[in-house]
């Protein structure tokens, strides 16, 4: 019979995965990534957007409609 046991590695490296593969940790690292690598016309788009949404407290800066976009960019 086979040895199927795990190395520590495997073992850590599922568990990471299954807590932060999906769901808000996972969204929250790719708008980390996201603002990281913005442009100078990225940046003035969300800024200005913050400045009229945010600042009435109507919506949050993840409500950003040009997340995705920015997000589809960088992972090409």
């Amino acid at each position: 019979m086979p040895d199927t046991q795990l190395s520590n590695a495997e073992e850590q490296r599922l568990e990471n995965e299954s807590r932060f593969g999906t769901g808000p940790i996972a969204d929250d690292r790719a708008l980390l990534s996201a603002i990281i690598m913005m442009n100078e016309d990225e940046l003035a788009e969300f800024s200005e957007w913050k400045e009229e949404h945010v600042a009435t407290g109507e919506y949050a800066t993840i409500d950003w409609p040009g997340w995705e976009s920015v997000i589809n960019r960088i992972n090409g």
